[in-house]
C-alpha cells in the first residue's frame, strides 16, 4: 500500500510540476536549405552517373563562429558533416540538404571537392518557440526571402521551404 501511495504521490507531483501546458511549448527548428547543384549544361552534379560529378565524401561544411571557420562535425546526428545528398525518388534528382549555421550572423561555407568555396548566409528568426531560416543568400545573392516560415515552394510533388539551384 505504501508503494502505491508513494507511486501516486510521485506521479501527481510530476504532473503538477509542469508549468507550461501550452501546446505551442515545443520548439520548431528548421535551419535547412536545399540546393540543386548543376553544371552549365543542366546536368545534376550530385548524381554519380554524371561526368564530373561532385564526390559528396569530399564536401565539407564550415561555420563562421566569432570570425573563425570551424568545420562542422557532430557524429551523433544523421548528417554528421552538416549536409546530406538526398534523392528525390519521383524524378530521380539529387539535391544537397545543408544545415545552416545557427550562430549570428549565420554564415556557412561549403567547400567543394574541386577546391571551390561558396558562402551560404542566412537571416534567422528566433523566438520562444521557433528558430528558422528567414532569408538565404548564396555568395551574396538573395536566393530566398520569406517572412512567413510556413510558406513553401513546390518541386515535383514534394514541398521544400528553401530550395534553389546553383551552377558549378
Amino acid at each position: 500500500m505504501k508503494l502505491k501511495l508513494l507511486s501516486l504521490s510521485l506521479l501527481a507531483a510530476s504532473i503538477l510540476s509542469c508549468k507550461d501546458s501550452d501546446p505551442k511549448a515545443s520548439a520548431f527548428v528548421d535551419l535547412s536549405s536545399y540546393i540543386w547543384v548543376k553544371d552549365v549544361s543542366g546536368r545534376n552534379l550530385l548524381n554519380k552517373a554524371t561526368p564530373g560529378y561532385l564526390d559528396s565524401s569530399k564536401i565539407r561544411i564550415f561555420y563562421d563562429i566569432e570570425g573563425k571557420e570551424t568545420e562542422y562535425y557532430s557524429p551523433n546526428l544523421d548528417a554528421p558533416y552538416g549536409f546530406q545528398v538526398q534523392k528525390y525518388e519521383p524524378n530521380g534528382e539529387y539535391y544537397l540538404w545543408v544545415v545552416a549555421s545557427p550562430y549570428q550572423p549565420s554564415v556557412t561555407y561549403i567547400k567543394w571537392p574541386s577546391g571551390d568555396e561558396d558562402t551560404l548566409s542566412c537571416s534567422l528568426i528566433r523566438s520562444k518557440h521557433i528558430f528558422v531560416v528567414d532569408e538565404v543568400y548564396w555568395n551574396g545573392i538573395e536566393k530566398f526571402k520569406n517572412k512567413d516560415p510556413n510558406r513553401q515552394e513546390n518541386w515535383g510533388t514534394k514541398a521544400f521551404g528553401r530550395f534553389f539551384e546553383v551552377i558549378k
